[in-house]
């Protein structure tokens, strides 16, 4: 049928295989109705044949001297043989039987006659039903009984898609009704989001602030947008800085350093403090631009995040590398013209002399020893104080 090939909308092709149903069946086709009319047409374009050919035949049955009239005299002769021999009774009976029958014709003839007239209106209307059945023919199939069977298919078609269509409005109803439920839900989360934010904010900012940026801000900016829905629903989430005072805040990508973005990320990580997400974390450049105190600080919370996750952290401030359990030191050395980078671990008594190399210059002293020994139970002491508050939290 005529569209097959384009792509088509439930809307549209039910609308279409309704037309078509709608067209077959207004048409009332009949099994062999062509074939019938085809015969009809022949009849009504020769009716004044017909007519010319009856009258000859009635002319030829009923003139004076006609077959009747000479069946009429045959009989009267046959009569008078008859007188004369009993046996030509067989002849006269015959002839009785055939002048029966033609007086029949003959009363046919007449009324065939009567009722045979030209019929321009009745054959005008039998071609239009013949080029009608054409052109249902050209659209649906080259035979009625072919246009039947489309006429059956697009039923079945119809029944489908008529049905794929209930099923799409019933999904587009039970989708409606779940936005209105996601919507609830998504702002309920979006003022949780905004609550939150606050004091993450808050904590965040104060994190940085001990990690030797006193002028950093951390600012969350949480926009609703309905329009543009995802999985994490309709909140645009942005992380901006504010790290020198007078300064707007700006998207951290754009405004923070590598050590800064180390800092923001340990900052980020202390306050979440879950167990979950990300298992590794490097921190390069934390150290930049910080004094003893500060990195004292940096290492503790360095440690804290440590026991949820792998830190890896490259320092060259023993306050930050006393917290750690495992030391790795990178060396470099030449051999036949080629430089050659190890990372080697440390024993715990190399751990110590690197943290003293660290303290004092390459020269290894007592004092720097002492020092290092120092700073490393320090370190240990905080850090089980840290676990203690932990457990009691």
């Amino acid at each position: 049928s005529a569209g097959e090939d384009r792509i088509w909308t439930a809307k549209e092709k039910i609308e279409f295989l309704a037309f078509q149903i709608h067209e077959i069946e207004n048409a009332q086709l009949q099994p062999q109705e062509d074939e019938v009319l085809q015969e009809e047409k022949k009849r009504l374009q020769c009716t004044s044949s017909r007519i010319e050919l009856a009258q000859t035949a009635q002319s030829l049955l009923s003139s004076e001297e006609g077959t009747l009239a000479s069946l009429q005299a045959c009989m009267a002769r046959l009569r008078a043989l008859q007188s004369l021999d009993p046996h030509a009774k067989i002849f006269l009976e015959s002839l009785e039987r055939a002048k029966y029958e033609l007086e029949e014709t003959l009363s046919e003839l007449r009324r065939y006659l009567t009722s045979t007239e030209a019929q321009p209106q009745a054959l005008e209307r039998l071609q239009e039903r013949l080029s009608f059945l054409a052109q249902l023919k050209r659209k649906y199939g080259p035979t009625l009984e072919a246009i039947a069977q489309t006429l059956q298919q697009s039923k079945k078609q119809w029944s489908q898609w008529q049905s794929r269509q209930e099923q799409r409005e019933e999904l587009a109803r039970k989708r409606l009704d779940l936005e209105i439920i996601l919507r609830k839900h998504a702002q309920t989360l979006s003022q949780a989001r905004v609550q939150a934010a606050k004091k993450m904010e808050q904590r965040i900012s104060k994190e940085l602030q001990e990690l030797h940026m006193p002028e950093a801000h951390f600012t969350i900016d949480i926009l609703s947008e309905e329009a543009h829905w995802h999985p994490s629903g309709a909140d645009s989430i942005q992380f901006l800085i504010q790290t020198n005072r007078g300064d707007p805040p700006q998207p951290i990508g754009k405004i923070a350093s590598g050590g800064e973005l180390s800092r923001l990320l340990l900052a980020i990580r202390r306050v979440i403090s879950d167990r979950t997400g990300m298992g590794v974390y490097i921190f390069d450049e934390i150290d930049t631009g910080m004094g003893g105190q500060t990195a004292f600080e940096v290492g503790k919370k360095l440690k804290s995040v440590s026991r949820y996750h792998q830190v890896i952290c490259i320092t060259h401030l023993p306050q930050i590398a006393a917290f750690a359990k495992n030391h790795l030191v990178v060396k470099k050395s030449i051999s036949e013209n080629r430089t050659t980078t190890e990372i080697l671990p440390l024993s715990e008594k190399l751990q110590h002399e690197e943290l003293a190399r660290m303290l004092g210059g390459p020269q290894l002293t007592p004092k720097n020893l002492a020092n290092a020994r120092e700073l490393l139970e320090l370190a240990q002491k905080t850090q089980d104080s840290e676990e203690i508050q932990d457990c009691k939290h």
